[in-house]
């Protein structure tokens, strides 16, 4: 609105249907790209399929799921992962241990990089490394930039105590991460 000339713009949030049926997705510009810790569903992967058919066949929703839907479904994924744990009968603390006892989940298979720790020992560890995809806005679909669909990588950066802080539980001041791979070209 300004005049001021992108090269690129990064956006953490707005990946998802409503933003392509909202006017604006129409003169988006390709220099803006969307950023999302889950596997995309363009990129039609066996885990992508299974997640909007079932998005279809138990919510009725077509289309591409947001932020919300996504975490929804992760999170049902995992409960269902910690009530098979948690046995015959299971209890409050049974259902708990259960979830624990998933140790590494994998997001539904949605998830990006090698999982997240859900164990006891994992709770408040960051990961050292991170990931996500790129997307752009082209002719009303969201596609993933680059071409290849291949997530980004970053590692934890920081102080070395906000880094020792941050994966082994202690409070610090916040680390962020840097790319390890090249981020794409806009």
């Amino acid at each position: 609105q300004n005049g001021v000339d992108m090269k690129a713009s990064v956006l953490a949030t707005g990946y998802g249907q409503d933003f392509l049926d909202s006017p604006v997705s129409k003169d988006f510009p390709s220099s803006a790209l969307f950023v999302d810790g889950y596997k995309p569903v363009e990129l039609k992967t066996a885990e992508t399929k299974k997640f909007q058919a079932d998005l279809k066949k138990y919510a009725g929703f077509t289309g591409v799921p947001d932020f919300g839907v996504y975490n929804g479904y992760i999170l049902a994924d995992l409960c269902i992962r910690g009530c098979e744990n948690a046995g015959n009968n299971p209890t409050r603390q049974a259902f708990v241990d259960g979830v624990h006892k998933v140790g590494m989940y994998y997001q539904a298979g949605l998830g990006c990089g090698k999982g997240v720790d859900v164990s006891l020992e994992g709770r408040g560890h960051a990961p050292k490394n991170s990931c996500g995809w790129f997307l752009q806005v082209k002719d009303g679909q969201f596609v993933p930039f680059p071409k290849s669909g291949k997530p980004v990588t970053g590692t934890l950066v920081g102080t070395p105590e906000a880094i020792n802080n941050a994966t082994n539980g202690g409070a610090a001041e916040a680390p962020t991460t840097a790319p390890t791979t090249a981020a794409p070209a806009a």
